[in-house]
């Protein structure tokens, strides 16, 4: 019995390693795939690194907050939460501004 749970364990672990990441690209305003120097100027305006970069941070903190926290009353995680969302959401507004979206990448 042992052998069986271990073998389904290690098949399981097996599929769930093959299933490769989902890639994504951009795309510019004329609807093609964007060229990278386009891509790094749009994210250079749109500081899009720095905010997401700044957004993961806050969102690691409400993580480590919340943990502390009860369940009753004003909640520190929720301030940081919303300051992520806040990052986030000027980011991609940036981006639209500029004519930019993302797609899973097409092989």
């Amino acid at each position: 019995m042992k052998l069986f749970v271990v073998t389904v364990c290690c098949v399981f672990l097996a599929a769930c390693a093959s299933k490769p990441k989902k890639e994504y690209e951009w795309i510019n305003s004329s609807g093609s795939v964007a060229l990278p120097e386009e891509v790094q100027s749009m994210k250079d305006e749109c500081e899009y690194d720095k905010k997401i970069k700044e957004a993961s941070k806050l969102i690691g903190l409400a993580i480590s907050v919340g943990r502390y926290e009860t369940k009753y009353g004003p909640k520190k995680s929720d301030e940081y939460t919303k300051k992520s969302a806040n990052l986030i959401s000027g980011a991609r507004s940036c981006i639209d501004e500029k004519g930019f979206k993302s797609r899973v990448k097409q092989s």
